[in-house]
């Protein structure tokens, strides 16, 4: 049989957050979205918590001088790309 292990509560649970943006079709800017996520690393099981935060400020598309966020993604023709995005400051 199998010896039972004992484990402190908790240990193995990580919290973290995905930051996502969304494209705002009247300005044409980026709202960036915030979500909290709970990983369960003896279940192998993720699960977000909580309602998502939409951010008041607006953000648009940077480039790899001037960003504040960085996403790398693989385009349709299989390679990677880079967007950034920077925190809109006005007109």
């Amino acid at each position: 049989m199998a010896k039972c292990l004992v484990r402190r509560r908790g240990v193995h649970v990580t919290n973290s957050s995905s930051i996502s943006f969304r494209k705002d079709s009247e300005t044409g800017l980026y709202h960036k979205i915030e979500h909290d996520i709970k990983m369960r690393h003896l279940d192998h099981t993720t699960k977000k918590s909580g309602k998502p935060r939409v951010s008041e400020e607006m953000y648009c598309i940077g480039t790899a001088d001037n960003w504040d966020y960085q996403f790398e993604v693989t385009g349709l023709d299989g390679n990677p790309h880079v967007v950034y995005f920077v925190e809109h400051r006005g007109e």
